[in-house]
């Protein structure tokens, strides 16, 4: 399925490692400031939300980026 979502980017060291797909901004928001609030600030990690055209599976993972630049 292809549309565009609400993504919660993790970049390490400048490049992109990890990401999930969140139903709203609101939501993407949330879970950054909590992941930040646990984990403390880090100044080789770094968390984006970010709207992006993407391809999911059932399971509403990423299976590609269709546009958008999921680049810091």
């Amino acid at each position: 399925m292809t549309g565009t979502y609400f993504i919660l980017l993790m970049f390490m060291s400048g490049s992109l490692s990890e990401y999930t797909v969140r139903d709203s901004l609101s939501e993407c928001l949330k879970a950054k400031r909590t992941i930040e609030r646990q984990t403390g600030r880090s100044y080789s990690v770094t968390w984006s939300c970010r709207k992006l055209k993407v391809k999911i599976n059932e399971q509403k993972n990423i299976v590609e980026f269709l546009e958008g630049n999921p680049k810091i």
